[in-house]
Parts: structure tokens; C-alpha cells; sequence
């Protein structure tokens, strides 16, 4: 089983999105898998109400009750569990990042975020947990050079980059509505394409 957490101090970062595509590759690859949603926000089970599919399953939890979630989705035959946190430094992002096998961080392009990633990567400092975390750049636009730049300025701090990304295409705010996504309703489409690539390669990374 594979523990995936989604984590950043900085809200908007597009980690609520970012899951519940990952949640459907998973399921499209045939892996039973689970959402947990700590965020207080609670987007992912809100999408969930929409969705007329039953799977990924979908299971709203508190921080403190992390741990028994897990092992009873590992009791339950779960093979992959995402677990999308609150948008700030707080107990929900610690304990994920306790229990994952590989966190993810999203991050957007502008420098105000790319500046707000130290926190992100203090509260991985705390844990030792720098070498199971990935970043991948979201709601990157098509031209301009803000993603070469992000990407350049979040590794001198110390993060690796996927080279996969997640640009700023309309079908991914247009899908949540829906209870859909991208990689559902864009099958073919690049939007599409791009959530199956890094799956592959945020999967890859501990199989």
C-alpha cells in the first residue's frame, strides 16, 4: 500500500485538484484507493456529494485519527491512499507527512508563492522527510517564462521538481463542478495526458 500526501503551507496551492485527479489515475490503473480529507475546507468531500461515480472512495477524518484511518483502509485492501491537508503548517500537514511514503507539494509559478515554499520546507526539516517529497509546479501557464523560473528558484532552496506539471487548463476547474476530472473528461486530451504522467511518476517513485 502507498501513502500519498498533499501538503503545502500556503493555501490555493491547487492541492485539493491535484489529489482528486491523482485519485482518478489510481482508479484508472486499476488500484483500489482511497481520499482522506483533513482539510477543514473539506473540497474533496464536497466533490465527492457531486460525483456520480462511487470511487476513489472518499473519507473526511481529523489529524488526530490519521493513523487508525490508514490501517483500516490497509485492513480494508486499500493499495493507495491520498491524503489532501489543510492549506497552512498545522497538525494535519505533520501527520500526513508521518505517515506518507511520498508527500507532494504543489506550488504555483508566481513569486509570491514560490517565497511561501520555506515553510513547506521547515515543516519537512521537522520531520526529516525531505528525500520523500516531490513538488510539482500547478496552474502553470502555457507562455511566459514563470515556470522556468519557479522551477529554478525552488530547487536552489532545496526541493526537487518533477519535470511533470500541471498547467492551467479550463477542464480542471470545470470538471470539480461536475464531481469529475480532467483525466475523466479530457481522457485524450492534454489535460489528460499530463495527470497520467505524473502519476506515473509520483507512483514510480515507490514502486
Amino acid at each position: 500500500m502507498v501513502v500519498i500526501a498533499l501538503v503545502s503551507t500556503k493555501g490555493g496551492a491547487g492541492k485539493s485538484t491535484l489529489g482528486v485527479n491523482l485519485g482518478a489515475a489510481a482508479v484508472a490503473g486499476r488500484k483500489k484507493t482511497l481520499l482522506i480529507d483533513l482539510d477543514p475546507q473539506r473540497s474533496v468531500s464536497e466533490w465527492a456529494q457531486l460525483r456520480p461515480l462511487t470511487h476513489p472512495e472518499v473519507k473526511a477524518g481529523e489529524a488526530a485519527h490519521l493513523g487508525a484511518m490508514i490501517d483500516a483502509a490497509r485492513d480494508n485492501g486499500a493499495e493507495v491512499i491520498i491524503v489532501d491537508t489543510q492549506g497552512h503548517a498545522g497538525e494535519s500537514a505533520s501527520q500526513a507527512i508521518k505517515y506518507a511514503d511520498v508527500v507532494v507539494i504543489p506550488a504555483k509559478v508566481s513569486v509570491y508563492d514560490v517565497l511561501s515554499m520555506r515553510k513547506t520546507l521547515d515543516l519537512l526539516d521537522e520531520q526529516n522527510a525531505r528525500d520523500k517529497a516531490v513538488c510539482v509546479l500547478s496552474g502553470v501557464p502555457s507562455r511566459g517564462g514563470e515556470e522556468t523560473d519557479a522551477r529554478a528558484a525552488l530547487m536552489s532552496i532545496g526541493f526537487t521538481v518533477l519535470k511533470q506539471k500541471v498547467r492551467d487548463f479550463k477542464v480542471y476547474r470545470t470538471s470539480l463542478a461536475r464531481g469529475s476530472t480532467a483525466i475523466e473528461d479530457q481522457k485524450n486530451g492534454e489535460a489528460g495526458k499530463e495527470i497520467r504522467a505524473l502519476w506515473s511518476a509520483i507512483y514510480g517513485r515507490v514502486k
